[in-house]
């Protein structure tokens, strides 16, 4: 049987003859021999495709390892290179950038070559910035785990420090304190102590300090040596937030915790002959005029007094000024618990040559605190109302709140105002007292009045600074006003057109004689839908304004902006 045939029966039930055997098992044998063949030269191109991968990667090795070296980062100067690396830095703003660890910006350049890790190994400045933060630690199955990372802290602040030369230091430490459950091993305590005692070798080169204590309490009282630390020749600024620990209301902290506190109040940071600002938050207590050094150019004293602490009054707030000649910016809490009338016979007036900015918040101070101000440079002023106490009518707080523009609304070009405790007219009166002022700031929050008119607020500032209504005077408010920062929970149409009207009005193509055009417009919200900028631009643009030389900005940062 011919070949064919044969391979038509492939795939029947066709038993071959002897003869057909014969012929079927020589071409099994053809076909082998021609695999093996096969196998043979397929094995020989694997191995000629090896060697050339083999040769391949030499070369593009090769061309990586020459690349490498005409790199244009090899042609940066060092200088140029440092500089660099210093800008990836965190500082004292930073709250969470990377602390000492591998993620370090120091760390991560001198993992990348020999001539990185000398060069960042060699600039002292990539490592003058000491950031250590203790979490809390309240369970006795977690003690082991939290003295091994206190002690990596006090590892690191050494190297840090040997690393930092003599170069002055920046240092931040938050420590947010442990529940002291009894049996709780010393090694827990010894462990932070050696932190404290590492940041403390060095503060001979403490340039700035930004402390943050959250829960301090006999076990960790041991904290205020950090307040309390000499010699301090280059300190020039100090953060330093303390919070006690959580006792019940009405009652007093340890007094070993409440002298310690006294005792940093008058020694360490606050004597520092250089020091020239300082702020306090949380539970400082009442703070004498003679704690706050005149060296000082600015204050923050954002203290809330407790059952047992005295408040910082109005009329103690002039005296703190009056202590400190040198202020450029300050910011205080005013409580209203006053016993004594700013007014009493005896008072004479602050002079405060250089005050450039100020912040009250809390309540409205008293009639005649700011006509007991002399403040020639003051241009920015911030301010940020809460609910009064009980027998504090809304008329005497806003008879207080104009009094105070009455007095210092003049000089500014700046001005911060918290609006929804003020009552209309408070606010129209605000406004006609801004003759000079170029930027304005209003902040909404709510407030639980329960009188308060259903009228947004900030739909009648706009309104006022279009003129859309009659207001009985041919002045306009706020004649210089370049730019307006709203900040709004939400934005609706009536909004919306109060926009379009206002930037209409202060964008004219003939602008009236004597008032600015507006040109920078803010608005911050919870929720802003997408495009709403570009929407409110084109409805200003079919009016005929020229938007060219306009910016309008909305964001969502609300929630975090009413919070600080």
């Amino acid at each position: 049987m011919a070949h064919s045939q044969l391979l038509g029966r492939i795939g029947t039930n066709y038993v071959p003859d002897a003869e057909e055997v014969a012929v079927l098992k020589s071409l099994v044998r053809i076909r082998e021999d021609t695999i093996q063949s096969m196998d043979t030269r397929i094995q020989e191109l694997k191995d000629e495709l090896a060697s050339l991968n083999v040769q391949r990667a030499r070369h593009i090795q090769a061309v990586e390892d020459y690349r490498a070296l005409i790199s244009p980062i090899k042609q940066i100067p060092d200088d140029i290179l440092t500089n660099i690396l210093l800008s990836l830095l965190p500082n004292l703003q930073t709250k969470n950038g990377p602390k000492m660890s591998s993620k370090h910006p120091a760390v991560v350049a001198s993992h990348v070559s020999r001539g990185w890790r000398s060069l960042a190994l060699g600039t002292p400045l990539l490592w003058s910035f000491i950031d250590v933060e203790i979490p809390i630690n309240s369970y006795p199955f977690k003690w082991l785990e939290h003295v091994s990372r206190v002690q990596g802290y006090k590892d690191a602040v050494e190297a840090w420090i040997s690393r930092s030369a003599e170069c002055p230091l920046a240092i931040r430490m938050v420590d947010r304190g442990f529940s002291l459950i009894e049996g709780s091993p010393s090694a827990v305590i010894k462990a932070r102590k050696e932190v404290v005692d590492a940041i403390l070798a060095c503060s001979g080169r403490w340039k700035c300090v930004c402390f943050n204590f959250r829960s301090v309490s006999e076990a960790t009282v041991d904290l205020f040596r950090l307040l309390e630390a000499t010699p301090l020749p280059l300190l020039e600024s100090v953060d330093a937030e303390l919070f006690l620990s959580v006792v019940p209301r009405n009652v007093q902290p340890p007094m070993s915790v409440i002298a310690r506190r006294q005792t940093a109040l008058t020694s360490g940071l606050f004597t520092a002959p250089t020091l020239r600002s300082l702020r306090l938050y949380g539970s400082w207590g009442h703070i004498s005029p003679t704690q706050c050094p005149n060296t000082l150019t600015e204050l923050t004293l954002d203290i809330a007094p407790t059952s047992f602490d005295q408040p910082n009054y109005p009329s103690h707030i002039l005296h703190i000024l009056r202590s400190s000649p040198n202020l450029i910016r300050c910011s205080f809490p005013v409580y209203d618990y006053d016993p004594r009338p700013v007014t009493e016979a005896g008072w004479e007036v602050v002079q405060m040559a250089h005050l450039e900015a100020l912040e009250l918040h809390g309540f409205p101070p008293p009639l005649g605190f700011a006509s007991h101000l002399a403040l020639p440079s003051l241009h920015t002023l911030i301010i940020r109302l809460r609910e009064g106490p009980e027998d504090l009518g809304l008329d005497v707080a806003d008879e207080r709140v104009c009094e105070l523009f009455r007095s210092l609304g003049g000089s500014l070009t700046s001005l911060v105002l918290y609006y929804e405790r003020l009552a209309q007219t408070t606010i129209l009166h605000c406004l006609g007292s801004l003759q000079n002022l170029t930027h304005l700031r209003l902040v909404s929050i709510p407030a639980p009045y329960n009188h308060q008119s259903p009228e947004r607020r900030d739909i009648l500032v706009m309104d006022r600074l279009s003129r859309r209504a009659d207001t009985g005077d041919s002045e306009w408010y706020c004649p210089k006003l370049e730019g307006l920062d709203i900040v709004i929970p939400v934005m609706d149409d009536t909004w919306e057109v109060a926009l379009v009207e206002l930037v209409a009005a202060r964008c004219q193509t003939a602008q009236p004689v004597g008032v600015a055009r507006l040109s920078d417009v803010r608005v911050t919200l919870k929720e802003a839908w997408t495009g709403a900028d570009i929407m409110i631009v084109q409805e200003l643009q079919e009016r005929g304004v020229d938007t060219d030389n306009f910016n309008l900005e909305i964001s969502e940062s609300y929630d975090r902006l009413v919070s600080s």
